[in-house]
Protein backbone atom coordinates (compact mmCIF):
# COMPACT_ATOMS: atom_id res chain seq x y z
CA UNK A 1 0.00 0.00 0.00
CA UNK A 2 2.58 2.47 0.95
CA UNK A 3 4.92 2.35 -1.98
CA UNK A 4 1.38 2.40 -4.17
CA UNK A 5 0.55 6.01 -2.67
CA UNK A 6 4.03 7.18 -2.89
CA UNK A 7 4.49 5.71 -6.50
CA UNK A 8 0.88 7.89 -7.30
CA UNK A 9 2.71 11.35 -5.82
CA UNK A 10 6.32 10.74 -6.29
CA UNK A 11 6.05 8.85 -9.34
CA UNK A 12 7.03 11.62 -11.72
CA UNK A 13 10.36 11.82 -9.87
CA UNK A 14 11.47 8.18 -10.65
CA UNK A 15 10.44 6.88 -7.68
CA UNK A 16 9.54 3.57 -8.63
CA UNK A 17 12.37 2.80 -11.02
CA UNK A 18 14.77 3.84 -8.41
CA UNK A 19 12.98 1.38 -6.19
CA UNK A 20 13.50 -1.04 -8.73
CA UNK A 21 17.33 -0.14 -9.09
CA UNK A 22 16.96 1.15 -12.37
CA UNK A 23 18.83 4.24 -11.96
CA UNK A 24 19.21 5.35 -15.27
CA UNK A 25 15.38 5.19 -16.03
CA UNK A 26 14.91 7.00 -12.56
CA UNK A 27 17.17 9.78 -14.08
CA UNK A 28 15.14 10.21 -16.81
CA UNK A 29 11.84 10.32 -14.71
CA UNK A 30 13.32 12.70 -12.61
CA UNK A 31 14.33 14.99 -15.74
CA UNK A 32 11.04 14.55 -17.68
CA UNK A 33 8.50 14.90 -15.46
CA UNK A 34 7.80 10.66 -15.45
CA UNK A 35 8.71 10.63 -18.89
CA UNK A 36 6.14 13.26 -20.21
CA UNK A 37 3.98 11.34 -17.15
CA UNK A 38 3.04 8.23 -19.56
CA UNK A 39 6.28 6.14 -17.67
CA UNK A 40 4.33 7.20 -14.16
CA UNK A 41 1.33 6.05 -15.40
CA UNK A 42 2.76 2.92 -16.49
CA UNK A 43 4.22 2.76 -12.64
CA UNK A 44 1.06 3.27 -10.83
CA UNK A 45 -0.40 0.74 -12.44
CA UNK A 46 2.40 -1.82 -11.86
CA UNK A 47 2.49 -0.25 -8.40
CA UNK A 48 -0.95 -0.73 -7.97
CA UNK A 49 -1.17 -4.53 -9.59
CA UNK A 50 1.61 -5.36 -7.19
CA UNK A 51 -0.34 -3.84 -4.30
CA UNK A 52 -3.24 -5.96 -5.32
CA UNK A 53 -1.04 -9.26 -6.06
CA UNK A 54 0.57 -8.74 -2.20
CA UNK A 55 -2.49 -8.11 -0.69
CA UNK A 56 -4.07 -11.43 -1.25
CA UNK A 57 -2.52 -14.34 0.31
CA UNK A 58 -3.94 -17.83 0.85
CA UNK A 59 -1.49 -18.41 3.93
CA UNK A 60 -3.37 -18.23 7.32
CA UNK A 61 -3.29 -14.92 8.68
CA UNK A 62 -0.65 -16.51 11.91
CA UNK A 63 2.10 -17.15 9.01
CA UNK A 64 1.15 -13.37 7.34
CA UNK A 65 1.99 -11.86 10.13
CA UNK A 66 4.34 -9.68 10.73
CA UNK A 67 7.64 -11.09 10.28
CA UNK A 68 10.16 -7.72 11.62
CA UNK A 69 10.16 -9.07 15.07
CA UNK A 70 11.77 -11.97 14.38
CA UNK A 71 15.61 -13.18 13.75
CA UNK A 72 16.61 -13.53 10.27
CA UNK A 73 18.53 -16.82 9.71
CA UNK A 74 19.12 -16.79 6.23
CA UNK A 75 18.07 -13.92 3.40
CA UNK A 76 19.63 -14.71 -0.03
CA UNK A 77 18.22 -14.34 -3.74
CA UNK A 78 17.47 -17.63 -6.10
CA UNK A 79 15.98 -18.79 -9.19
CA UNK A 80 12.46 -20.51 -9.86
CA UNK A 81 14.16 -23.58 -11.64
CA UNK A 82 11.92 -25.90 -14.41
CA UNK A 83 10.13 -22.56 -15.45
CA UNK A 84 9.75 -23.43 -19.26
CA UNK A 85 7.67 -26.90 -18.37
CA UNK A 86 4.18 -26.98 -18.37
CA UNK A 87 2.29 -28.01 -14.83
CA UNK A 88 0.94 -31.54 -14.13
CA UNK A 89 -3.00 -29.91 -15.10
CA UNK A 90 -1.48 -28.25 -18.70
CA UNK A 91 -1.18 -24.50 -17.44
CA UNK A 92 1.96 -22.75 -19.04
CA UNK A 93 4.79 -21.77 -16.05
CA UNK A 94 5.88 -19.37 -18.78
CA UNK A 95 2.59 -17.33 -18.88
CA UNK A 96 2.00 -17.34 -15.37
CA UNK A 97 5.11 -16.18 -15.56
CA UNK A 98 4.72 -13.51 -17.84
CA UNK A 99 1.82 -11.97 -15.14
CA UNK A 100 3.79 -12.19 -11.77
CA UNK A 101 5.57 -8.59 -10.61
CA UNK A 102 8.22 -7.91 -8.29
CA UNK A 103 6.99 -7.73 -4.91
CA UNK A 104 4.15 -10.27 -5.09
CA UNK A 105 4.07 -13.03 -2.61
CA UNK A 106 5.56 -16.42 -3.06
CA UNK A 107 4.21 -20.18 -1.35
CA UNK A 108 6.78 -22.94 -1.18
CA UNK A 109 4.99 -26.40 -1.38
CA UNK A 110 6.40 -29.69 -1.17
CA UNK A 111 5.76 -31.33 -4.42
CA UNK A 112 7.67 -34.61 -4.30
CA UNK A 113 8.29 -36.35 -6.90
CA UNK A 114 9.82 -40.14 -7.39
CA UNK A 115 12.46 -38.78 -8.90
CA UNK A 116 12.71 -36.09 -7.00
CA UNK A 117 11.44 -37.08 -3.37
CA UNK A 118 12.32 -33.42 -1.72
CA UNK A 119 11.46 -31.36 -4.67
CA UNK A 120 9.62 -28.16 -3.49
CA UNK A 121 7.11 -26.12 -5.94
CA UNK A 122 7.12 -22.31 -6.32
CA UNK A 123 3.80 -21.08 -6.30
CA UNK A 124 1.77 -17.94 -6.68
CA UNK A 125 -1.09 -16.97 -4.18
CA UNK A 126 -3.85 -17.96 -6.43
CA UNK A 127 -1.98 -21.67 -6.38
CA UNK A 128 -0.40 -21.81 -9.85
CA UNK A 129 3.38 -23.25 -9.81
CA UNK A 130 5.91 -21.20 -11.58
CA UNK A 131 8.37 -24.10 -11.06
CA UNK A 132 10.64 -25.52 -8.30
CA UNK A 133 13.95 -24.59 -6.14
CA UNK A 134 16.81 -25.94 -7.30
CA UNK A 135 17.83 -29.33 -5.84
CA UNK A 136 20.00 -28.30 -3.20
CA UNK A 137 17.85 -25.44 -1.77
CA UNK A 138 15.05 -27.98 -1.98
CA UNK A 139 17.41 -30.27 0.69
CA UNK A 140 18.45 -26.99 2.48
CA UNK A 141 14.77 -26.02 3.48
CA UNK A 142 13.88 -29.72 4.19
CA UNK A 143 16.48 -30.81 6.81
CA UNK A 144 18.09 -27.38 8.00
CA UNK A 145 14.56 -25.33 8.27
CA UNK A 146 11.76 -27.50 8.65
CA UNK A 147 9.92 -25.43 11.15
CA UNK A 148 11.13 -22.25 10.06
CA UNK A 149 8.96 -19.40 8.90
CA UNK A 150 9.79 -17.71 5.93
CA UNK A 151 9.07 -14.87 4.18
CA UNK A 152 9.01 -15.18 -0.04
CA UNK A 153 8.88 -12.50 -2.71
CA UNK A 154 9.48 -12.06 -6.58
CA UNK A 155 12.58 -10.18 -6.51
CA UNK A 156 12.72 -9.50 -10.69
CA UNK A 157 10.96 -11.49 -14.04
CA UNK A 158 13.40 -11.98 -16.21
CA UNK A 159 13.05 -12.69 -20.12
CA UNK A 160 10.31 -11.65 -22.50
CA UNK A 161 9.97 -11.17 -25.77
CA UNK A 162 11.75 -13.80 -27.88
CA UNK A 163 13.30 -15.22 -24.78
CA UNK A 164 11.85 -17.59 -21.83
CA UNK A 165 10.54 -15.87 -18.66
CA UNK A 166 12.43 -16.58 -15.80
CA UNK A 167 11.93 -15.47 -12.22
CA UNK A 168 14.18 -14.68 -9.32
CA UNK A 169 13.27 -14.53 -5.75
CA UNK A 170 13.73 -13.52 -2.47
CA UNK A 171 14.04 -15.71 0.51
CA UNK A 172 13.98 -15.08 4.32
CA UNK A 173 13.95 -17.42 6.70
CA UNK A 174 13.62 -16.81 10.18
CA UNK A 175 14.32 -18.41 13.42
CA UNK A 176 12.10 -20.95 14.46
Amino acid sequence: MVNFVLTIFLGWTGYARFRKGQIGLGILWLFTCGCFCVGWIVDIVGAYKEYKSSSVSSAPASVRMDMQFYDVVSDFHTKVVGVTFKNDDGTDRQKIISGCVPGQDIIFRPTPTKKYPEAIGVFNTKGKQLGNVNAELASDLIHKYPNNKMKVTISDITGGGDKNYGCNLHVVIYKA
